[in-house]
């Protein structure tokens, strides 16, 4: 059959020199009284039709072709030949729209699936076969003629209750991290067996919810929508089959399409259309952040990117600019980096996927508070970037506070410390920072205390001051100190409930010294105690303790 593309050229150009060199249909393999069959099929824009075709022979072929007759040029939908898929020849307007139902075409079987059909694909396709793999073949004749409709406002579609359906298109615009409800109503009060919620702007069908069989199907989900969607309605009342689709980014930005059908199957081609989603999803151009001093801040920032483009975060309250981060020519470029961010700040993705251009800025200080400006450019270029900026943060870093305490061996500590919100806290959080380790003292998330993250030594010891921690006080009150509790103790609260964080927000440092007989002994002095370090002041004051002893126990007796 790839000999028929050829003829069809060298008809045009005049290089067939008679008739007489036009094949024997006998001779490609193809019985001469084979019937064509004809059928007309009627579709509904948007859906996803099917082209039934059957080869005549059991013998494997060498050529098929699927083309539209209903042009003055031939148009190809599906080309195969010499075992293989011919992109070339394929007409641009089936690009990324057609596929075998059967790669294998087992048993014959070269129907074809044609997606997302317009009013443009009507017309008349035609399915032939050729066991030659010759491109001399010229005129053989369809096995398969299907007239294909396909009309825009629900007509002829079948039963009556899907007649009059009209596909109805809305444009919805949102800020990254909304959340958004993508409206869709059934035509019908029966119940119906299929929904289907797709993107439809990728070359891959994209599922964003499938519920059949009376279930929700999440193995078909992509994985970009996991744990983000639900329906506005379980029980989907009145026909109200509309979707919540959660924490947008710009990623989710593309068509959504919204498909119901009443036919309980596994796997369904036409169901049917009756909404279109347009979702724009926008950055929040401006945004407050609030720091601590010490901490190490999130500059949040979304943005399609690519190896081309120039990435530059810069300070625009000063005179001149300054540059905290510069990307370009595929490398961070530190000639142009002020100094004061010199080792502090780093992407939060170095591969910045899915264009996440988050920047991490370390150990902030009060200096650090000012305006914060994301920009991108296509073009790469030695002048600096002045192009709008995609992303606007206001920084403010606050100090901390700090205090010392001291207190007797034996006693009972106060570590006092107030949130400065008055919104529930999702995660508190009191650590030692003296250690080269993270030691928590105590933490609570998820509405609940975390015993198993405690470090033992604070097992049984610690409680907050006020369990329900009633206008943020967030104390807490340590129990039967000893000179190893001496350290530093660091609270720290967080409105986010997650189970990781990457930096919950310091807002009190307690500087604790515990002494013994009322007798300060510092942390170094019982370092060397502990680690058997016995140097000559160790030596002294062990044995003046042991002559004490010695006198006590002659007085008694």
């Amino acid at each position: 059959m790839a000999a028929v593309v050829l003829c069809w050229t060298l008809l045009t150009v005049g290089f067939l020199g008679s008739a007489s060199e036009a094949p024997d249909l006998e001779e490609s393999g193809l019985a001469a009284n084979d019937t064509q069959v004809r059928e007309n099929i009627i579709a509904h824009s948007g859906e996803k039709v099917t082209l039934q075709c059957q080869s005549p022979v059991d013998e494997d072929f060498k050529v098929l072709e699927w083309s539209r007759s209903d042009h003055e040029e031939l148009i190809y939908v599906f080309l195969y030949r010499d075992g293989q898929f011919d992109p070339e020849n394929q007409h641009p307007s089936f690009e990324n729209r057609v596929e075998l139902k059967d790669k294998q075409m087992k048993n014959g079987d070269m129907s074809l699936i044609l997606r997302n059909v317009t009013i443009n694909d009507t017309g008349t396709y035609e399915c032939r076969v050729n066991q030659k793999a010759s491109r001399t073949v010229l005129g053989t004749d369809p096995i398969k003629v299907i007239n294909l409709e396909v009309n825009n406002n629900g007509q002829d579609l079948g039963p009556k209750v899907w007649q009059n359906i009209t596909e109805v298109r809305e444009n919805i615009t949102a800020h990254s991290g909304d959340k958004v409800t993508l409206q869709c109503q059934s035509p019908v009060d029966k119940d119906f067996k299929v929904l289907e919620w797709s993107r439809s702007d990728h070359e891959e069908l994209i599922y964003v919810f499938l519920y059949r069989d009376g279930q929700f199907d999440p193995e078909k989900q992509h994985p970009s929508f996991k744990d983000r969607v639900e329906l506005e309605d379980k029980q989907m009342k009145n026909g109200n089959v509309s979707l919540i689709l959660s924490s947008v980014t710009i990623n989710d930005t593309g068509t959504y399409e919204c498909r119901i059908d009443q036919r309980a199957s596994a796997t369904f081609i036409r169901t049917n259309l009756i909404k279109v989603i347009n979702l724009e999803v926008t950055n929040n151009v401006v945004q407050n952040v609030s720091a601590y001093s010490g901490d190490n801040v999130m500059l949040p920032c979304q943005h399609k990117f690519n190896e081309s483009m120039v990435l530059e975060w810069s300070r625009s309250d000063h005179e001149k600019p300054v540059y905290v981060f510069l990307y370009r020519d595929e490398n961070f470029t530190s000639d142009c980096q002020h100094p004061s961010f010199k080792d502090r700040v780093k992407l939060k993705d170095k591969q910045m996927k899915d264009g996440d251009l988050s920047l991490i800025l370390n150990n902030v200080t009060t200096n650090d508070t000012g305006t914060y400006e994301c920009r991108v450019d296509h073009k790469v270029s030695r002048s600096y970037l002045r192009t709008d900026p995609i992303k606007v943060i206001n920084l403010e870093v606050t100090n901390i506070e700090r205090k010392n305490i001291t207190a007797h061996s034996g006693e009972n500590v106060r570590l006092q410390c107030q949130s400065p919100v008055d919104k529930d806290v999702k995660v508190l959080e009191w650590s030692r920072s003296d250690h080269e380790e993270l030691i928590y003292v105590f933490l609570y998330q998820d509405g609940k205390f975390e015993p198993e993250k405690q470090h033992p030594s604070f097992k049984d010891r610690v409680e907050l001051e006020d369990k329900q921690m009633k206008n943020g006080n967030v104390s807490l009150i340590l129990s039967s100190v000893t000179i190893n509790d001496t350290g530093t103790y660091e609270c720290r609260i967080d409105q986010r409930a997650s189970a990781t964080f990457l930096r919950t927000n310091l807002i009190k440092v307690i500087n604790l010294e515990v002494t013994n007989n009322g007798q300060v002994l510092g942390p170094e002095f019982w370092q060397n105690i502990i680690g058997g370090q016995r140097d000559g002041k160790v030596q002294e004051y062990v044995g003046l303790m042991l002559y004490q002893i010695v006198f006590l126990l002659f007085l008694l007796l």
